[in-house]
């Protein structure tokens, strides 16, 4: 499943010439949705520390030998990383309502990558982290692969949202799906109307 930004569409109007002044008044050109790239290796990530808030267009590089996931979670105001983390290493239920999840890329084979579109609209302390075991049944974010990161300032009006191929709807406990997606490339919107967490993967049968 490949999530893929939309180019900026600017809208040119053409007209006769006139001799009066003009009246109009200039328009903002949407900015581009800020784009950054975070690498799975065995066993951490290579990521920024710091995001701007608002719309961010995420690909994920496995470049490590097993395969890699990538999920994103805000603390919860008055939610320390260290009390966090030891909630979720001692697999204390508690550590579910310490955050918010903000979705991210399902597990990807080594060598490839995934791209998604989030919307990081709130500032704060953020953690990144894989959820993925090997043989050991070990998740990956005990070996490592867990990352704070902060998102700063306020979302820009600037940017738009991309335009999308369709909408994946996911709710307790079922899909709603477009009615065809097409091939190659495509954008598709998923939004959580469930209250527990929920993911979407997409696989092509033999």
């Amino acid at each position: 499943l490949v999530f893929s930004a939309i180019a900026t569409l600017v809208i040119a109007a053409c007209g006769s010439q006139s001799s009066a002044p003009s009246t109009s008044t200039p328009t903002s050109t949407p900015q581009a949705i800020p784009a950054i790239t975070i690498k799975a290796v065995d066993y951490s990530f290579q990521q920024p520390k710091s995001i701007p808030a608002g719309l961010v267009d995420i690909t994920m590089t496995n470049d490590g030998k097993m395969n890699h996931s990538l999920q994103i979670f805000r603390l919860n105001d008055g939610v320390s990383y260290d009390q966090f983390f030891t909630a979720l290493k001692n697999n204390d239920p508690k550590f579910v309502g310490m955050l918010k999840a903000y979705g991210g890329a399902n597990s990807i084979l080594p060598g490839q990558s995934q791209e998604v579109i989030l919307n990081l609209q709130q500032p704060g302390q953020y953690v990144s982290l894989c959820f993925d075991s090997d043989a050991d049944n070990v998740p990956h974010f005990m070996k490592g692969m867990i990352t704070q990161f902060t998102v700063t300032g306020s979302p820009s009006n600037q940017v738009q949202s991309p335009k999308d191929n369709g909408e994946i709807v996911l709710r307790d406990f079922s899909f709603q799906l477009p009615a065809s997606i097409p091939s190659g490339p495509v954008t598709l919107k998923v939004t959580n109307q469930g209250p527990q967490i929920h993911e979407a993967d997409i696989v092509r049968l033999t």
